[in-house]
Protein backbone atom coordinates (compact mmCIF):
# COMPACT_ATOMS: atom_id res chain seq x y z
CA UNK A 1 0.00 0.00 0.00
CA UNK A 2 2.93 2.28 0.14
CA UNK A 3 3.64 2.39 -3.29
CA UNK A 4 1.48 4.71 -5.48
CA UNK A 5 1.35 4.09 -8.36
CA UNK A 6 0.50 0.74 -8.32
CA UNK A 7 -2.78 2.26 -6.22
CA UNK A 8 -3.44 4.41 -9.16
CA UNK A 9 -3.23 1.90 -11.68
CA UNK A 10 -5.25 0.01 -9.37
CA UNK A 11 -8.16 2.04 -8.94
CA UNK A 12 -7.71 3.10 -12.69
CA UNK A 13 -8.73 -0.27 -13.77
CA UNK A 14 -11.55 -0.77 -11.03
CA UNK A 15 -12.56 2.68 -12.72
CA UNK A 16 -11.93 0.78 -16.46
CA UNK A 17 -13.85 -2.45 -15.29
CA UNK A 18 -17.04 -0.39 -14.67
CA UNK A 19 -17.07 1.45 -17.38
CA UNK A 20 -17.48 -2.11 -19.50
CA UNK A 21 -19.70 -3.43 -17.51
CA UNK A 22 -22.11 -0.54 -17.79
CA UNK A 23 -29.30 14.63 12.82
CA UNK A 24 -27.59 11.55 14.26
CA UNK A 25 -24.50 11.11 12.02
CA UNK A 26 -25.80 8.56 9.69
CA UNK A 27 -29.06 10.31 9.11
CA UNK A 28 -27.07 13.18 7.72
CA UNK A 29 -26.41 10.82 4.92
CA UNK A 30 -29.97 11.91 3.33
CA UNK A 31 -28.22 15.09 2.44
CA UNK A 32 -26.34 14.11 -1.06
CA UNK A 33 -24.77 17.62 -1.29
CA UNK A 34 -21.66 17.02 0.41
CA UNK A 35 -19.30 14.94 1.11
CA UNK A 36 -19.73 12.62 4.37
CA UNK A 37 -17.62 10.74 6.31
CA UNK A 38 -19.42 8.43 8.76
CA UNK A 39 -16.54 6.15 10.98
CA UNK A 40 -17.36 2.71 12.87
CA UNK A 41 -20.58 2.07 10.87
CA UNK A 42 -21.88 -1.25 12.79
CA UNK A 43 -22.94 -4.19 10.10
CA UNK A 44 -23.38 -6.81 13.17
CA UNK A 45 -23.12 -6.94 16.85
CA UNK A 46 -19.59 -8.38 17.22
CA UNK A 47 -17.02 -5.52 17.87
CA UNK A 48 -15.27 -5.95 15.14
CA UNK A 49 -18.03 -5.91 12.48
CA UNK A 50 -17.60 -2.08 11.81
CA UNK A 51 -17.04 -0.57 8.42
CA UNK A 52 -16.04 3.27 7.49
CA UNK A 53 -18.02 4.90 4.98
CA UNK A 54 -17.35 7.63 2.79
CA UNK A 55 -19.80 9.45 0.32
CA UNK A 56 -18.86 11.63 -1.97
CA UNK A 57 -21.09 14.93 -2.63
CA UNK A 58 -23.44 14.76 -5.33
CA UNK A 59 -24.03 11.68 -5.27
CA UNK A 60 -26.59 9.63 -6.93
CA UNK A 61 -28.47 6.22 -7.09
CA UNK A 62 -27.72 6.04 -10.87
CA UNK A 63 -24.06 7.28 -11.09
CA UNK A 64 -22.20 6.71 -7.53
CA UNK A 65 -21.09 3.46 -7.97
CA UNK A 66 -19.62 1.43 -4.67
CA UNK A 67 -16.05 -0.10 -3.83
CA UNK A 68 -15.47 -2.54 -0.59
CA UNK A 69 -12.26 -1.90 0.44
CA UNK A 70 -11.13 -5.57 2.50
CA UNK A 71 -7.66 -5.33 5.14
CA UNK A 72 -4.98 -7.61 5.18
CA UNK A 73 -2.88 -9.42 8.16
CA UNK A 74 -2.50 -13.24 7.54
CA UNK A 75 -6.13 -13.78 8.34
CA UNK A 76 -6.07 -12.99 12.00
CA UNK A 77 -4.52 -8.78 12.26
CA UNK A 78 -4.66 -6.44 10.33
CA UNK A 79 -7.40 -3.41 10.34
CA UNK A 80 -9.35 -0.84 8.34
CA UNK A 81 -7.20 1.99 9.64
CA UNK A 82 -3.94 0.36 7.44
CA UNK A 83 -5.98 1.78 4.69
CA UNK A 84 -6.62 5.13 5.93
CA UNK A 85 -3.55 6.32 4.20
CA UNK A 86 -5.02 5.89 0.79
CA UNK A 87 -8.65 7.27 1.12
CA UNK A 88 -7.66 10.58 0.22
CA UNK A 89 -5.99 9.09 -3.27
CA UNK A 90 -8.61 7.23 -3.51
CA UNK A 91 -11.18 9.49 -3.42
CA UNK A 92 -9.13 12.29 -5.58
CA UNK A 93 -8.87 9.41 -8.37
CA UNK A 94 -12.33 7.88 -8.25
CA UNK A 95 -14.02 11.02 -6.91
CA UNK A 96 -17.75 9.12 -7.95
CA UNK A 97 -17.27 6.11 -5.35
CA UNK A 98 -18.57 5.61 -2.24
CA UNK A 99 -15.54 4.03 -0.14
CA UNK A 100 -16.50 1.03 2.16
CA UNK A 101 -13.28 0.15 4.55
CA UNK A 102 -14.71 -3.11 6.56
CA UNK A 103 -13.32 -4.78 9.60
CA UNK A 104 -14.61 -8.23 10.28
CA UNK A 105 -13.48 -10.96 12.61
CA UNK A 106 -10.29 -12.54 13.15
CA UNK A 107 -9.51 -16.22 12.97
CA UNK A 108 -8.25 -17.27 16.44
CA UNK A 109 -8.13 -21.33 15.36
CA UNK A 110 -11.34 -22.00 17.32
CA UNK A 111 -14.14 -19.78 17.44
CA UNK A 112 -13.12 -18.00 14.02
CA UNK A 113 -12.37 -19.56 11.43
CA UNK A 114 -12.41 -18.79 7.42
CA UNK A 115 -16.42 -19.47 7.41
CA UNK A 116 -16.85 -16.39 9.75
CA UNK A 117 -14.52 -14.33 8.07
CA UNK A 118 -16.38 -14.94 4.78
CA UNK A 119 -19.86 -14.39 6.43
CA UNK A 120 -18.48 -10.95 7.62
CA UNK A 121 -17.57 -10.17 4.35
CA UNK A 122 -20.88 -11.35 3.26
CA UNK A 123 -23.03 -9.29 5.91
CA UNK A 124 -20.74 -6.02 4.91
CA UNK A 125 -22.06 -6.21 1.48
CA UNK A 126 -26.13 -7.18 2.35
CA UNK A 127 -25.74 -3.94 4.81
CA UNK A 128 -24.00 -1.81 2.23
CA UNK A 129 -26.72 -2.79 -0.30
CA UNK A 130 -29.40 -2.11 2.10
CA UNK A 131 -28.32 1.21 2.83
CA UNK A 132 -28.50 1.92 -1.27
CA UNK A 133 -31.48 4.38 -0.80
CA UNK A 134 -30.51 5.88 2.69
CA UNK A 135 -26.90 6.58 1.12
CA UNK A 136 -27.94 7.15 -2.69
CA UNK A 137 -25.49 5.22 -4.12
CA UNK A 138 -25.45 2.59 -6.48
CA UNK A 139 -25.11 -1.26 -5.35
CA UNK A 140 -25.79 -2.49 -8.49
CA UNK A 141 -22.48 -1.99 -9.36
CA UNK A 142 -19.97 -2.77 -6.94
CA UNK A 143 -15.88 -3.11 -6.85
CA UNK A 144 -13.79 -5.14 -3.89
CA UNK A 145 -10.62 -5.06 -3.70
CA UNK A 146 -8.63 -6.73 -0.74
CA UNK A 147 -4.78 -6.82 0.18
CA UNK A 148 -3.20 -9.94 0.92
CA UNK A 149 -5.64 -12.03 3.37
CA UNK A 150 -7.92 -9.51 2.43
CA UNK A 151 -7.11 -10.18 -1.29
CA UNK A 152 -8.28 -13.70 -0.60
CA UNK A 153 -11.24 -12.94 0.89
CA UNK A 154 -12.58 -10.60 -2.17
CA UNK A 155 -12.20 -13.32 -4.36
CA UNK A 156 -14.13 -15.62 -2.62
CA UNK A 157 -16.71 -12.63 -2.27
CA UNK A 158 -16.51 -12.16 -6.02
CA UNK A 159 -16.16 -15.48 -7.01
CA UNK A 160 -18.21 -17.78 -4.55
CA UNK A 161 -20.63 -15.40 -3.33
CA UNK A 162 -21.81 -12.94 -5.91
CA UNK A 163 -25.33 -14.51 -6.52
CA UNK A 164 -26.72 -11.79 -7.19
CA UNK A 165 -24.70 -10.10 -9.37
CA UNK A 166 -23.95 -7.21 -7.90
CA UNK A 167 -19.78 -7.38 -8.00
CA UNK A 168 -18.46 -6.01 -11.21
CA UNK A 169 -14.69 -5.76 -10.72
CA UNK A 170 -12.70 -7.50 -7.99
CA UNK A 171 -8.85 -6.12 -6.96
CA UNK A 172 -6.51 -8.86 -5.56
CA UNK A 173 -3.26 -6.99 -3.75
CA UNK A 174 -0.75 -9.91 -3.22
CA UNK A 175 -3.30 -11.96 -1.99
CA UNK A 176 -3.02 -15.56 -1.76
CA UNK A 177 -5.43 -18.35 -4.04
CA UNK A 178 -4.39 -21.57 -3.18
CA UNK A 179 -4.19 -21.93 1.07
CA UNK A 180 -3.44 -26.03 -0.23
CA UNK A 181 -0.64 -25.19 -1.28
CA UNK A 182 0.55 -22.66 1.28
CA UNK A 183 0.15 -25.64 3.53
CA UNK A 184 1.60 -28.73 2.45
CA UNK A 185 4.61 -27.13 -0.14
CA UNK A 186 5.41 -23.54 1.32
CA UNK A 187 9.54 -23.17 0.99
CA UNK A 188 8.70 -22.00 5.16
CA UNK A 189 6.09 -24.55 6.62
CA UNK A 190 6.30 -23.60 9.78
CA UNK A 191 5.70 -20.28 8.98
CA UNK A 192 2.54 -20.66 6.45
CA UNK A 193 1.53 -23.88 8.45
CA UNK A 194 0.85 -21.74 11.64
CA UNK A 195 -0.99 -18.98 9.80
CA UNK A 196 -3.45 -21.34 8.21
CA UNK A 197 -3.87 -24.07 10.80
CA UNK A 198 -5.23 -20.71 12.54
CA UNK A 199 -7.43 -20.08 10.23
CA UNK A 200 -8.39 -23.51 9.07
CA UNK A 201 -8.93 -24.98 12.50
CA UNK A 202 -8.43 -27.96 11.01
CA UNK A 203 -5.45 -30.65 9.25
CA UNK A 204 -4.21 -30.62 5.74
CA UNK A 205 -6.47 -33.10 4.26
CA UNK A 206 -9.97 -30.94 5.00
CA UNK A 207 -8.07 -27.95 3.85
CA UNK A 208 -8.10 -29.35 0.48
CA UNK A 209 -11.82 -29.02 0.37
CA UNK A 210 -12.40 -25.93 2.05
CA UNK A 211 -13.43 -22.53 0.24
CA UNK A 212 -10.25 -22.33 -1.97
CA UNK A 213 -9.60 -20.02 -4.96
CA UNK A 214 -7.09 -22.63 -6.68
CA UNK A 215 -7.69 -21.99 -9.49
CA UNK A 216 -9.15 -18.82 -10.91
CA UNK A 217 -8.99 -19.44 -14.52
CA UNK A 218 -10.81 -22.51 -14.56
CA UNK A 219 -14.00 -21.04 -12.34
CA UNK A 220 -14.07 -17.94 -14.79
CA UNK A 221 -17.26 -17.86 -17.32
CA UNK A 222 -15.98 -17.13 -20.92
CA UNK A 223 -17.51 -13.85 -20.96
CA UNK A 224 -16.30 -12.99 -17.73
CA UNK A 225 -13.34 -10.20 -17.65
CA UNK A 226 -10.55 -11.94 -15.25
CA UNK A 227 -9.53 -10.51 -11.94
CA UNK A 228 -6.59 -8.21 -11.69
CA UNK A 229 -3.64 -9.34 -9.72
CA UNK A 230 -1.04 -7.05 -8.12
CA UNK A 231 1.23 -9.77 -6.64
CA UNK A 232 5.14 -8.77 -4.98
CA UNK A 233 8.18 -10.73 -6.07
CA UNK A 234 9.59 -10.51 -2.62
CA UNK A 235 7.24 -12.12 -0.24
CA UNK A 236 7.40 -14.45 2.77
CA UNK A 237 3.93 -15.63 2.74
CA UNK A 238 2.90 -16.26 -1.39
CA UNK A 239 5.46 -16.10 -4.08
CA UNK A 240 4.87 -14.45 -7.29
CA UNK A 241 6.11 -17.63 -9.11
CA UNK A 242 3.36 -19.70 -7.23
CA UNK A 243 0.98 -16.87 -8.70
CA UNK A 244 1.92 -16.87 -11.80
CA UNK A 245 2.15 -20.87 -12.00
CA UNK A 246 -1.36 -20.80 -10.09
CA UNK A 247 -3.05 -17.94 -12.51
CA UNK A 248 -2.05 -18.81 -16.10
CA UNK A 249 -5.15 -17.16 -17.93
CA UNK A 250 -5.52 -13.87 -15.33
CA UNK A 251 -3.83 -10.03 -15.27
CA UNK A 252 -0.88 -9.97 -12.96
CA UNK A 253 1.02 -6.86 -12.39
CA UNK A 254 4.16 -7.31 -10.42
Amino acid sequence: MKNFSAIRYTLYAVAFAFFFTSCKKDDAATDNTTQLDLKDVAYGADPLQKMDVYLPAGRSQANTYTLVMVHGGSWAGGDKADFNADITNVRSMLGNYAIFNINYRLANGSSVTLPQLVADVDAAFEFIAGKAAHYNINTGKMAVMGASAGGHLALLKAYKSNTNGRIKAVVDLFGPTDLAWMYTNHPQPAFSQLIIGNLMATTPRPILHCMLVEALSTMLPPQHRPPLFFMARQTKLYPWAKASVCLPNCKTQA
